[in-house]
Parts: C-alpha cells; sequence; structure tokens
C-alpha cells in the first residue's frame, strides 16, 4: 500500500517555553518527554532565567500516563545543534550546557536521562542518571517517575565546544564524545556503562586526530549491534561504518557506506530483521547536485540493490531529515524537508522505492515508528502565548481492509478503506468511509467529507447507526457525533440514566432512610433490580448521570457543607466513590451536563448573582472548570441540553419575569453564543429536556396547567424548528423522569401515579407509539429523578388588608423588586394561604369565607388570571394549612376533625379536589405544628408536637402515612417556630426560638437530626414574622417585623449563617402577611 494519511493533527504537547526537546521510547508505544519550562513567558531562552528540567511520561498520542516530575534545574539550554546525522550528535558549547533523554527503553523497565550542570566557573559536566520505568498503564493508578542510583559523571571540566552521541539497547548505554586536543583537532572517544550508571569500560577512543569538522554519529540496530559511522578522514565524500564491541569500545573492520559524494552531510543506517540495513546520506555529487542516496547493504557493508535510489533536493544547503523502519514488516519511510515541504517516502525492504507522499508541512522535528506499518510525524507549531506546541500526524503504510487499533487516549484515526476501526477509550476522531467503526469508550467523532443533506443515518435496531456518505457504507457503534461538512449531528449511543449500559434508561429510586434501588428496564419491564446502598443520612442526591465516561449512569450526592461526591456505578455495583471537594460557600449545583463532550458529566453551579461557573470531570476526579459569567438574577438555570448538536453540552434559562426562553452555548470552559427561543405562553410551564425527534439535539418539554397536556419544541441549531402537543395522562399522573426507556434513541415519559405506580410513554417526536404500566414500588420509595414537579415561585411576600385587598411584594433578598395590588375579595373572604394551585410557578392566594368555604385566585404574579371555588370540608374540620401531599407540583390542603382527632387532605389541581382523604388521628396528646418534606420525596410530610414538648413526624405518601418517628425536644424554653430548608438539601428543618429571642436550627433528614445549630439573636425590637426562601438560592430565610410598627426585615440564611438581610420595608397599617 502506498503510504498515506492516518490521523489528522494531534497535540502532542504544548505550552513549553522551551528551546529542545527528545522524546524517549520505553516499553511498547510509550514514550516519555524531557523538556524544560519556566514560569515566565517568553520562547527566547534567558540566561537570567532558572528553567526547570521536567520529565512527563506519555503514551503514543500524547495522553499522560505519568505524572511530570522534576529532574533538577538549568539557567540556560541549548537547541541540537551540528551534524544531521539522525539528530543524536550534538554540539554544545562552554556557555551553555546540553539536555537530552535516551532513543529507546531498557530491560528492566529503566531508561536514562542526562543533563549538564554548571561545576566551576565556566566549566561544565554532562551527568547520567537512570530513572525507573514511566511508560505502563498499571491497574489502576499511574506509575510513578523515580530517579534510579546516583549521577554518574560522563564528562567532566567542559571548557570549550565538543560533539557527543549516545546509544543503548537492553542493557548497556555506549556514550561518545569528543575532546580537544589543538585548534580544530579533535580525539573521539566512547565509554560504556550500565543501566545503574555504572561503568563497564574505561573511555576508549573511537578515531585520533581528527578534523572538529568530521560528521560522525554511533548507532545500534534492532538486534543490539552497535556501529560507529563516520566521514573518512581521507578520502572527501566517503562515508564509513564500523562495528562497535559494546563489552569493550573495540571497533571492527571499517566498510565503504557510501563514496560517491562530492560532500558529505550527514548520514544514518537503519537495520533490517533479516540483518541487512539500508543506508541513508546526505550530501553533493560532483555536479553540485544536492541528493539523498538510499541504498541497501548486507552485514558487511556490500552493496545488495545495485545504484543508490537518489533523490533530488532543491535546497542548496543540508536539510533535516529522518529515516525509520516499522518491526512488524521491515517497511521504511524516510520523512526530509525542501525547500517546498517536508517529504515522506516509503521503501521495502529489498531498497527499492514503493511510494512518495508531500505534505502540507513546511519543518518536522521527529519521526518515529509505531511498530505496525504506521509512523509518527511530529512537529513544533510556533512560540505563541509564550509557549510551542508540539503536534503529531500518523501516516499509514499498511494494505486496505486492515484493523486499526487507537490508544487508550485521544486519537485521531484514519484508518483503511474496507477496514475496521477500534478506536478504544479516549475521545477520538475518525474519519468516515472505513466499513466498520467502533468508537469504544469517550465521545467519539466520525468525520465525513459530505454533505448531511446528501447522505442517510439510519439507526438500527442494535443501537448502531448505518451511515452512507460518498458512496461508501460504514457501520458505526459505539459513536457520539457524526461531523458532515454542512452540519454536526449528535447519536449518542448512552440513554439517560442507564446503570447498566445496555441502551435503555433506568429507574433509580430513593427511600426515605437514604438507601438507593434501581429497576433496570427493558422498554416496561423490569430486566433486574436491586438495592445499591445507603450513602447516610448526611447526603443528598443530587444528580443520576455518567461521571465515570464509561457509558454507565452514576450518582453524585451533596452534604449540607457543599462538599460533593459520586459513587460510579456498573448495574447495582458501586465501583468507586471519588469526593469532587467542595465549590465553596455561595455555591449550589445548578445542573449537570457534558461541557466538554468526553464521554462525562460535568457539574453546572450557580450563585446567588447569577454567576456561573463549571467543574468537568472525568473518572479520576475533577480535571478542570472555569467561570462562565452571570446571567443576572432575572434569570432561572432549567438545565442542560445540547441545543446546537455540538456533542457539548449547552444551558437552559427562564427569565422570570418575562417567561421568556433562551440557551447559552458553551464549548468547554466558554460561553459561546445562544439564543433567545421565545414564550410558549403563561400557560404553559417548562417540565424537562430531551431529544425527542432523535436528530442529535435536545428539545425542551412543556405542560399546559390549565390542560394538563404535553408539548414539545422541537429545537435544531438553536432554534425551534418543530414540535407540537403530546397529549394529557389525566391529573392523577405526574411526571418524574425522562429517558429513552424502549432504547430506540428518542426521549420517553416515566410517570407516576398518587398509588406509586409508574409507567412510561414512549415517544416519537410528539407522537405516543408505546409504554406502559412498569410497577408499583410502594410509596416509602421515591423517584430520584430529573423533573421537579413543582415549578419555582419568585421570591414573593402576600399581605392582605384589614378591608381585604391583597397585594404583594416581589422580592430579592431584602430589596423590594416589583409588586401588584390584586384588589379586594370583600369583607367576607379572609386570606389564609399562599400557595400554587394550578402548577405554574407563580403565586396564588387561598380565601376561606365564615362558612368555611375554600377558593383561589390564581395570578401570573401581577394580575389574577382565574381561580374559584373549592368547597367546604364541612362545620368538623378547621383548615389548617397548604403542602404538596400527592407530589404533583400542586399546593393541596390539610384539615383537622377537632371531634375525631384526625386529619386529612384534599388533593387539588386548580379549584378541583382530584385526591386526598383520610391519614390519621396521633392522639390528643399531639398537635400539629408544621407541614414540610422530611425525606426529600416531594411529598409533603406532617410535625407534630406533644404536650411535653417532644416533636414527631408522619412522612406521607399523598394521605398514607409511610414513615416517621419521634425526633426528640428542644428543652429549655426553647420554643418551635416553624419548618424550612435552611441548608438547601431539599428536606426541612427545625427553626426554634428561645425566652432571650435566640434563634436556632435543627438540620433534618427523616428523624434525624443531622445539623444545625444557633443563627443569632434578632433583639427585643424585632418579632418573628415567618419563614421563606427571599433570595430564591433554595434555602429558606427568615422575615421580621418590627415590634414598634409594620416595618419588616429579612435574615438570609445559608444553614446557621447569615449572609446577608436587611430592612426590607413597611407595607403600611392595617396590612398583614398571608402566612
Amino acid at each position: 500500500m502506498s503510504i498515506s494519511v492516518w490521523s489528522s493533527i494531534s497535540t502532542l504537547f504544548s505550552g513549553y517555553s522551551a528551546t529542545h526537546w527528545d522524546r524517549s521510547q520505553g516499553n511498547g508505544s510509550n514514550v516519555a518527554w524531557i523538556d524544560t519550562e519556566t514560569a515566565s513567558s517568553g520562547y527566547n531562552v534567558n540566561s537570567s532565567l532558572t528553567y526547570n528540567v521536567v520529565l512527563t511520561a506519555t503514551d503514543s498520542f500524547g495522553d499522560t500516563e505519568a505524572q511530570t516530575v522534576v529532574l533538577g534545574t538549568t539557567t540556560m539550554v541549548f537547541p541540537m545543534t551540528g551534524s544531521n546525522f539522525s539528530g543524536t550528535k550534538v554540539s554544545t558549547g562552554a556557555t551553555g550546557v546540553a539536555l537530552f533523554t535516551s532513543s529507546n527503553g531498557v530491560a528492566n523497565g529503566g531508561a536514562f536521562w542526562f543533563a549538564a550542570s554548571t561545576t566551576v566557573s565556566g566549566a561544565y559536566d554532562i551527568d547520567f542518571q537512570a530513572f525507573t520505568d514511566a511508560y505502563h498503564k498499571v491497574a489502576s493508578g499511574s506509575p510513578a517517575i523515580t530517579l534510579k542510583g546516583s549521577t554518574t559523571a560522563l564528562i567532566s571540566g567542559i571548557t570549550s565546544p565538543i560533539t557527543y552521541s549516545y546509544a543503548f539497547t537492553s542493557n548497556t548505554l555506549l556514550f561518545a564524545y569528543s575532546t580537544r586536543v589543538s585548534s580544530g583537532i579533535e580525539n573521539i572517544v566512547v565509554q560504556g556503562f550500565d543501566t545503574s550508571g555504572t561503568a563497564k569500560f574505561a573511555p576508549v577512543t573511537l578515531a585520533s586526530n581528527v578534523s572538529t569538522s568530521l560528521d560522525w554519529y554511533i548507532g545500534t540496530d534492532n538486534a543490539g549491534n552497535y556501529e560507529f559511522v563516520h566521514s573518512d578522514a581521507a578520502v572527501t565524500g566517503q562515508i564509513d561504518i564500523q562495528s562497535l564491541n559494546a563489552n569493550d569500545g573495540s571497533l571492527g573492520a571499517t566498510v565503504t557506506y557510501q563514496d560517491n559524494l562530492s560532500d558529505t552531510w550527514g548520514a544514518d543506517a537503519v537495520y533490517l530483521s533479516n540483518g541487512n540495513f539500508l543506508g541513508v546520506t546526505e550530501g553533493k555529487l560532483a555536479n553540485g547536485t544536492h541528493v539523498l542516496s538510499v541504498a541497501l547493504f548486507d552485514a558487511s557493508g556490500t552493496a545488495l540493490s545495485g545504484t543508490p535510489v537518489t533523490l533530488t533536493l532543491a535546497a542548496t544547503a543540508s536539510v533535516h531529515w529522518q529515516v525509520s523502519r516499522s518491526s512488524s514488516n521491515d517497511t521504511i519511510v524516510l520523512a526530509y524537508s525542501d525547500t517546498d515541504a517536508v517529504h515522506l517516502v516509503q521503501f521495502a525492504a529489498d531498497g527499492t522505492e514503493v511510494s512518495s507522499l508531500t505534505t502540507a508541512l513546511t519543518a518536522f522535528d521527529r519521526l518515529r515508528s509505531l511498530g505496525d506499518g504506521r509512523f509518527e510525524l511530529s512537529y513544533r507549531v510556533s512560540a505563541q502565548g509564550g509557549g510551542n506546541t508540539v503536534e503529531a500526524t500518523i501516516y499509514d503504510t499498511r494494505t486496505p481492509g486492515s484493523t486499526v487499533s487507537g490508544s487508550s487516549g485521544n486519537d485521531r484515526i484514519a484508518g483503511t478503506t474496507g477496514g475496521t476501526v477500534l478506536a478504544l477509550a479516549g475521545n477520538d476522531v475518525i474519519a468516515g468511509g472505513r466499513g466498520t467503526v467502533d468508537g469504544g469508550g469517550g465521545a467519539d467523532v466520525v468525520d465525513y467529507a459530505a454533505t448531511y443533506a446528501s447522505s442517510t443515518v439510519v439507526r438500527n435496531t442494535d443501537g448502531s447507526r448505518t451511515v452512507t456518505a460518498n458512496g461508501t457504507t460504514d457501520t458505526l457503534t459505539n459513536v457520539e457525533l457524526l461531523q458532515f461538512s454542512d452540519r454536526t449531528v449528535a447519536i449518542r449511543q448512552t440513554a439517560a440514566k442507564d446503570l447498566n449500559g445496555e441502551g435503555h434508561s433506568d429507574v433509580v429510586l430513593r427511600k426515605a432512610d437514604g438507601s438507593i434501588a434501581t429497576w433496570m428496564l427493558t422498554d416496561t419491564t423490569i430486566a433486574v433490580g436491586g438495592t445499591i446502598g445507603n450513602p447516610g443520612s448526611a447526603w443528598r442526591t443530587v444528580a443520576v448521570a455518567d461521571f465515570g465516561g464509561d457509558g454507565n449512569a452514576d450518582l453524585l450526592f451533596q452534604k449540607a457543607d457543599g462538599t460533593i461526591a459520586a459513587w460510579q456505578l456498573s448495574g447495582t455495583t458501586i465501583v468507586a466513590g471519588p469526593s469532587y471537594g467542595n465549590p465553596g460557600t455561595g455555591w449550589s449545583v445548578a445542573a449537570t451536563g457534558d461541557f466538554d463532550a468526553n464521554g462525562s458529566s460535568d457539574i453546572l453551579f450557580r450563585k446567588a448573582d447569577g454567576t456561573l461557573a463549571t467543574w468537568r470531570v472525568n473518572a479520576s476526579g475533577v480535571a478542570g472548570g472555569a467561570t462562565l459569567g452571570s446571567v443576572g438574577t432575572g434569570w432561572r438555570v432549567l438545565g442542560t441540553g445540547d441545543f446546537d448538536g455540538d456533542g457539548k453540552s449547552d444551558i437552559l434559562f427562564q427569565n422570570i419575569t418575562t417567561g421568556a426562553y433562551a440557551t447559552w452555548l458553551i464549548t468547554g470552559d466558554t460561553h459561546s453564543g445562544g439564543a433567545t427561543l421565545g414564550n410558549p405562553g403563561s400557560a404553559w410551564v417548562f417540565r424537562a429536556i430531551g431529544d425527542f425527534n432523535g436528530d442529535g439535539t435536545s428539545d425542551i418539554l412543556f405542560q399546559n396547567t390549565t390542560t394538563g397536556s404535553y408539548a414539545t419544541w422541537d429545537i435544531g441549531s438553536d432554534a425551534i424548528a418543530g414540535g407540537g402537543t403530546i397529549g394529557s395522562p389525566g391529573t392523577a399522573w405526574t411526571l418524574r423522569d425522562v429517558g429513552d426507556y424502549n432504547g430506540d434513541g428518542k426521549a420517553d415519559l416515566l410517570f407516576q401515579k398518587r398509588d406509586g405506580t409508574l409507567a412510561t410513554w414512549d415517544l416519537s417526536d410528539t407522537t405516543i407509539v408505546g409504554g406502559g404500566t412498569i410497577g408499583n414500588p410502594g410509596l416509602t420509595w421515591s423517584v430520584a429523578g430529573s423533573v421537579k414537579a413543582a415549578v419555582p415561585i419568585a421570591p414573593t411576600l402576600v399581605f392582605q388588608k384589614s378591608d381585604g385587598t391583597v397585594a404583594t411584594w416581589t422580592v430579592s433578598g431584602a430589596s423590594i423588586t416589583g409588586g401588584a395590588g390584586f384588589g379586594s375579595s370583600g369583607s367576607a373572604w379572609t386570606a389564609v394561604a399562599r400557595g400554587d394551585f394550578n402548577g405554574d410557578g407563580k403565586i396564588d392566594v387561598l380565601f376561606q369565607n365564615s362558612s368555611g368555604t375554600l377558593a383561589t385566585w390564581t395570578t401570573n404574579g401581577t394580575a389574577i388570571t382565574g381561580g374559584g371555588t373549592i368547597g367546604s370540608p364541612g362545620a368538623a374540620w378547621t383548615f389548617k394549612g397548604t403542602g404538596d401531599f400527592d407530589g404533583d407540583g400542586r399546593s393541596d390542603l390539610l384539615f383537622y376533625n377537632a371531634t375525631s382527632g384526625a386529619y386529612a387532605s384534599w388533593d387539588i389541581a386548580g379549584t378541583s379536589i382530584v385526591g386526598g382523604g383520610t391519614i390519621g388521628t396521633p392522639g390528643a396528646a399531639w398537635t400539629e405544628v408544621g407541614i414540610g418534606d422530611f425525606d426529600g420525596d416531594g411529598r409533603s410530610d406532617l410535625l407534630f408536637q406533644k404536650t411535653d414538648g417532644t416533636l414527631a413526624t408522619w412522612q406521607l405518601g399523598d394521605s398514607t402515612i409511610v414513615g416517621g418517628g419521634s425526633i426528640g425536644s428542644p428543652g429549655g424554653t426553647w420554643v418551635f417556630k416553624g419548618l424550612g430548608d435552611f441548608n438547601g438539601d431539599g428536606k426541612s428543618d427545625l427553626l426554634f426560638q428561645d425566652s432571650s429571642g435566640r434563634l436556632a436550627t435543627w438540620d433534618m433528614s427523616g428523624t434525624t437530626q443531622i445539623g444545625g445549630g444557633f443563627i443569632g439573636n434578632p433583639g427585643a425590637s424585632w418579632v418573628f414574622q415567618g419563614i421563606q426562601d427571599l433570595d430564591g438560592d433554595g434555602k429558606s430565610d427568615i422575615l421580621f417585623k418590627s415590634a414598634t410598627d409594620n416595618t419588616l426585615a429579612a435574615w438570609l440564611i445559608n444553614d446557621t449563617t447569615i449572609v446577608g438581610g436587611g430592612t426590607i420595608g413597611n407595607p403600611g397599617t392595617g396590612w398583614a402577611v398571608v402566612a
């Protein structure tokens, strides 16, 4: 096969302010880099700066295998100069030092590094030291780079320019260097060392009294034989080769290597598996033509291929060139720079030219065989921003139809037409038209030189894709993106919340005691299930997503103090549990998504002022992140999705005031664009994000709060491209999650009935194509889904005047940002509660008249939009408060029967009673004192207090008691004041005040106190008024009223810390806050 491009450009390393680098081959195809760097920017070496000599082990694609180690420091680094003999012969002067690494690994897994250090003023040493193998990936973790033994001086007291060269095989290093005899005259000596740095023999002279301009180097063949290659000291244009004994430094007979040049500029030899070698020389012919000559020789130096293959160059001076051999098939590639470009020439084992290729490069640094017929050409791009970037392109000499395997890192693979590409792990870019492609792990892209419009993409029943483009057909598995010339198409193989990686979304269930379990589904069939574990009462489940990048969904947890950790799962097995750290005070988790398209979910944080930031996560932990900017306080983060189809997660917002939807497009750490999408109307509320039409771009799901119907906006290229109404499941059903339950690549809906039954709608865009009942986990279990039934209400204070007039203040912390006057309900009606009775995220008001009849005003935040009479519970029943007992996101009503002592509920949808019933009787000694959610299941529970001060809960599933128990007694002079979520963990906490005015909390998880403490004392001038989230940060704050007038003030709370607040204002005489 002719030589061809096998990969696109791959960055090997970047950001180095260095003038010299070299590459060391370890065992297999892994490599190590040694370089110099400095904290100050700038490409040019500055003798006033101190540089670190650093070593990093990487694989052949630049993927780090072990940590970077600082090996030493130096004040000057010299580039490789002098002879072109493979770049291994380097000249250095008395005012500088040279650094280089070995070019092969050694048998015991070690390798060598060399550095020169100042010994006295104007004199230098070249030292030797071994370091341990740093090139292998191990079962867990990365290997360390460790120095071996002590430093050995190879040559000391250098005071004048020298040249040196080195070579080694499995156990011996040969180091050759020049010693100055007189002006222009030098000797060349060699010394051998073992891998510990111990000398094997004393310096031996290879050549005496030769000119300092003599070209020479030492090298080794694949069988471990050494040679000394040099220009003939007596015959112009002749290059000689002599065998070199690694045990004592003795030389064999001289063999003429090349003798037809008028001037020699360099030579190299590549040894073949049969003992022959291919010789390459550079120089001038007698007529002045600049040539590279390539000829085949046997082990004795006899030419085998007749007249050498001669490559004529346009350059008039010596150029950079290198030759390399593939050990798998003796294929040889020669790379050289000419005046126009870098050229590659392929030779067969018999010395004949097979093919050639002109690259787009004008210069290169290294040519290296990967050992399997592929060759890597690396090159330094430029010094930009104070550092170099070294990139590589891989070329292929293999026959079509072969199997191409990538590395565990991030690869760029072309493969061969009609072949098979196995990309393995990493985020890979693969050329299309190759036949069969398995992207492996990570986020992989198949690149097609065709338009999407002219191509076809078919999803097969097994989840693979068949793509026809430019007359070729590929079968793709484990590929996430298709890159066409006109657009990018996302075809993610991993279904959301797929715990076992088989292409179907699963259900994650959480119990009140913290236990987590799963139903792993195939459409509506529970294929397998079981308990995963219990993270403990201090942790709350934040998200279900793939943080390990292995195609299996994982669980993300957060503690009240902000600490974040994960369970990386394989089915129901916890395979790892990394702690990611703490984002710090003021940051809350807003969403998760894959912002850098590496196959691992990342974390989006938000501050109260609207600032957004990310943590980019991989299997090992937090790998990066950045502040994206501020969206302001007027926008709410709804979630993440890929709205432009580039494979990277973007952010969806809603304007709190106008209801408009907008996006931020994200590329890694950058907010790179976005659009305002519009407003579906006040009757429609946001429910979820998913790809409902399977086009690779995320869509938006809404619900109509009047009809209960669901509908979508199909999004394409960050704009509304379609969508429509799906239907209504009925008021008994609440949406719990979105996932691909039937494995067709399109998002489906998961619903739960009031009795706990789970069921799905399988969707194809807006058409219900399947689904059905899954089962009932029981009311003690709740779905850990991405859909929150309740739509957040903007922080609002509701007032009623003594004449019945109702008005509101919208607030942001202690600042009034707006408000509305709703008018008077009439003197017969009293506002008894605030809530959201139709689930639209806007404040509603509940009234009761003297006959006990209840009615609502539903509003859009600034005006009354509906409402009406709900009904009367009867004379025996007293209204006690509102909560969401069935977990549908709408406020329900609680009643108490003074005669029987029973409690009962009405489940409300607008003005309709759609469920509820008698809950139970706690006994005469107990009184209900609060409605909250103690187990975080999204359904309200009841708090009772006994006459002796003891507190206890009923944990409810709608009107059924499913748990609860005694909490304890605050004791002393502490009085229970109310419920709120002060630490933001989604579970209700208790607020107390003692006789001196001090306020304190109990942070709760179920019936267990997990935190809390003293908050502070507002003083006698302020009276506790209520608990409400006044700044929209998801944590409850405390409202006070002046003891002398109607002035209101607030403490903004983060657990037990007052983080803000102040005086809000005075609504005036006669106005009272509606709880």
